[in-house]
């Protein structure tokens, strides 16, 4: 049984096998690659039908449509509710808040003449 030393550069797997990451230069050089394979191929496809100028050309309006929604449906998960950290008011703070809230509803009450006070002191 042989023990990996701890000091290992290389990423392991559960399963033994090392892990390779390639760099964003490898990465874009094998995209550039298949690319150009696929152009390539693309080409060599265009050329036989070009003998045959007779035949529908395939749309891709088809393949997108295929994907879009019949129905439109209001689900709440599709999209990502921004996550905004709350801060837990004490009892306190409410009750605080709370009275604030009831004096401003009472002058706005005062001044529209809607209490008994109100009435009283507009009579005189």
């Amino acid at each position: 049984m042989s023990y990996k030393s701890r000091g290992s550069h290389k990423k392991f797997t559960p399963k033994g096998r090392s892990r390779y990451v390639a760099s964003d230069d490898e990465i874009i050089a094998r995209n550039q690659e298949i690319l150009n394979l696929e152009q390539s191929e693309g080409s060599d496809s265009n050329d036989t039908s070009d003998d045959s100028e007779n035949e529908v050309p395939e749309t891709n309006t088809r393949v997108s449509n295929e994907f879009e929604p019949l129905i439109e449906v209001n689900n709440p998960n599709k999209t990502k509710n921004s996550v905004e950290k709350t801060v837990e008011l004490s009892r306190r703070e409410k009750e605080e808040l709370r009275r604030q809230k009831f004096e401003r509803d009472k002058m706005k009450l005062m001044a529209e003449g809607k209490l008994a006070t109100a009435k009283a002191d507009l009579a005189r």
